[in-house]
């Protein structure tokens, strides 16, 4: 991966764990993460964009334990 897209690609990854989940519903949780995911889309590599469908997944799943 090129410096420019691992930047991008961390910085993605540091904008989706940031976001919040308290007094959120789920579909409006989700909509924000696609939000961080869609503007990082076409600055990073498939492999950065698989590893950020896989966070995604991560927080969808930690959002229906709580």
């Amino acid at each position: 991966m090129d410096h420019f897209k691992e930047s991008a690609y961390w910085e993605a990854v540091h904008k989706l764990t940031r976001l919040s989940v308290s007094a959120q519903s789920i579909g409006s949780f989700e909509h924000e993460i696609d939000i961080v995911i869609e503007k990082y889309d076409n600055q990073i590599s498939d492999y950065g964009k698989n590893s950020l469908h896989e966070i995604k997944q991560r927080l969808i799943n930690g959002y229906h334990r709580n």
